[in-house]
Formats: C-alpha cells, sequence, structure tokens
C-alpha cells in the first residue's frame, strides 16, 4: 500500500484527513496520520518496505471510533489505539498505531 492509498482509504470515513498536522483552528472531528520508515533489512538493501502509521483522531464528543475501526479492519491492519482527553483543548484524542507494508 503506498502513503496515497492509506490516505484514500482514511477518507472514506468522511471525516478531514490531514498528513502530520491539520491548521490552527481547524474543526472537529478530523484525522491526522503520519507514515515513517522501518525497512526490513536484507543483502544490505531495504527487502521489505515497512511503515510505521500513526493515525490521530481528534474530536469534541466521545466517539468509539467505529467508521475508523471498520477502515483499518478492512485494509486486514492490525492495530492499537489509546485514548485520552485533553482538558485544556476540550478534545478527545484517539491515537492508532499500525505497521503497514508499503509500496514505494
Amino acid at each position: 500500500m503506498t502513503r496515497a492509498e492509506f490516505a484514500a482509504q482514511l477518507e472514506t470515513t468522511k471525516l478531514p484527513v490531514f498528513y502530520d498536522h491539520a491548521k490552527v483552528g481547524t474543526a472537529v472531528p478530523f484525522l491526522t496520520y503520519t507514515w515513517d520508515y522501518d525497512n526490513f533489512p536484507a543483502d544490505n538493501k531495504a527487502y521489505q518496505r515497512i511503515a510505521n502509521v500513526t493515525v490521530t483522531h481528534y474530536h469534541a464528543a466521545y466517539s468509539d471510533g467505529a467508521d475508523i475501526k471498520a477502515v483499518l479492519d478492512e485494509n486486514e491492519l492490525f492495530w492499537n489505539c489509546e485514548t485520552y482527553y485533553d482538558s485544556n483543548e476540550k478534545v478527545y484524542i484517539d491515537t492508532y498505531t499500525m505497521e503497514v507494508l508499503a509500496d514505494g
């Protein structure tokens, strides 16, 4: 999966999707994601490209994130999620982490 393909999958949630961060003042809910490589080496090269992906869901009202989880499950991605409430910003933050076999 490419980064663009991954972003397109996130967009099926109908939430605004941003790479790394949203502009200050962006209304919640929205998603951000990061895509970093932690490749599997063999024969002095990157034998398999592996992306460490973090998806962050910002929302003002509690949500179980069913739409996000469905997209990740449909794409057979193993994910973990941590949730916390930022009392200063008055926003819930769900952080999904996963590894994706990357093409390109």
